[in-house]
């Protein structure tokens, strides 16, 4: 995949279709390969190397070697970028000490649906309609092609530890499509309404990922290895917190779910909100007959409705909004429904040179920079001004590899 200048994203057959036959000579690529291992040769300087080989396994031809000229710009992401990092460490000194862990920071997200008025959210009973269809056929034009969410504003939270900074991201949709549900890594049970939008709170620069390596394999796995020219590293992935972290991260995400129900209760979100937030039934511990009969009730037509439904459902949404209220149902609802962002970053850090000026060099080697978000530090992305909620973005992948290729340019 290719990214030009205006942020476009190309199919790489369209960029080597503009190239000369000259540049296509000397060009090649190599698609379905899996980077394992590099090789190295002593460097320049004393106590230096450089990349002179790159190990792959390919689906199509199996084991392979492509021979670097110049240098090496690593992009494997956040989990595989640090295991070929820890390899190459420990291939060049024998004296490296294997980290066990490895962390990086993510953030942590809980999604609030609440009722909309009709014909304002962007679920499917208004989004796949025949004139939605042809508007966006025809003339591209419609909901279709709005911006997915927007950043609402940022809350501060007040906490025993200090002011804690929340996210607050709108999401325009959030009714029955269990389709959409899934596909944003929501439980099916808040899905409530047939039209609602979702308030994101999120929680960002919170310790996620721990990357736990293990050496010790078998001796035939290790043939194995061998075999294929690949130094054996196993590399776990887990996310862990503490309990003491999980008591905090409660707490934040309790008062601001308070301040978020206040908000939509006032202007402008009031005017298109009927403020009615979606439950989990099944969180509804106190009394789950009633829960169930509540479930049954909203999902049920309107136009189904006799006067006692009406009346019951009045009466037992007033007992669940009681119930919402309390501590035990939302540390309930924060355990069951914070999930994490997926905006990891930073885990090949320990293996940087930490030079000033060149943050994505790796250390003793002088033709291998790093380009992903892996190499994306707090101090990195803050010299930007910018919001760490987006250091494992699109934009940000592609702002570091032009960086860590630039930087590899001006080295060699």
């Amino acid at each position: 995949m290719h990214v030009d200048s205006s942020g476009r994203k190309h199919p790489l057959t369209n960029v080597l279709a503009g190239l000369s036959p000259q540049q296509l000579r000397r060009l090649t690529v190599l698609t379905h390969a899996t980077v394992k291992d590099f090789s190295v040769e002593e460097g320049h300087n004393t106590g230096t190397f450089r990349v002179s080989k790159v190990r792959c396994v390919s689906s199509s031809c199996g084991s392979l070697t492509v021979a670097v000229s110049k240098g090496v710009v690593l992009s494997a992401g956040i989990v595989h970028s640090p295991r070929l990092l820890c390899r190459l460490q420990k291939s060049i000194q024998p004296s490296f000490v294997l980290p066990t862990v490895l962390q990086a920071r993510d953030a942590l997200a809980i999604p609030l649906v609440f009722k909309c008025y009709n014909g304002l959210t962007y679920d499917k009973v208004n989004t796949q309609t025949l004139q939605n269809v042809l508007a966006w056929v025809c003339a591209q034009k419609g909901a279709l092609l709005h911006p997915l969410c927007d950043c609402l504003c940022t809350l501060y939270v007040n906490t025993p530890a200090g002011r804690v900074p929340m996210k607050l991201v709108v999401v325009p949709f959030g009714g029955r499509d269990a389709r959409q549900y899934y596909s944003m890594g929501w439980d099916r049970s808040l899905a409530s309404y047939p039209q609602a939008f979702t308030i994101l709170l999120v929680l960002e620069d919170t310790a996620s990922l721990r990357l736990e390596f293990n050496t010790e394999i078998s001796e035939a796995s290790k043939e194995w290895f061998q075999g294929k020219g690949v130094t054996p590293l196993l590399c776990e992935d887990r996310s862990v917190l503490s309990g003491k972290e999980k008591e905090q991260i409660l707490s934040v995400f309790q008062s601001g779910i308070r301040k978020v129900r206040k908000i939509i209760q006032e202007p402008p979100i009031s005017h298109f909100c009927f403020g009615s937030e979606s439950v989990d039934f099944t969180l509804l511990e106190e009394d789950p007959a009633k829960a169930v009969k509540l479930a049954k009730l909203v999902h049920t037509p309107l136009k189904k409705y006799s006067r006692q439904m009406k009346e019951e459902v009045e009466q037992l949404s007033a007992w669940a909004i009681s119930v919402t209220q309390q501590d035990k149902y939302l540390n309930r609802y924060v355990e069951n429904h914070a999930y994490w962002l997926g905006f990891a970053s930073g885990s090949s850090v320990p293996f940087l040179s930490g030079k000033e000026g060149s943050p994505y060099s790796v250390d003793k080697v002088g033709n291998l920079t790093v380009g992903d978000v892996s190499v994306v530090t707090d101090a990195v992305w803050g010299a930007n001004g910018k919001a760490t909620l987006r250091a494992a973005s699109v934009a940000t992948a592609v702002d570091a590899g032009s960086a860590a290729a630039a930087a590899l340019h001006a080295t060699i």
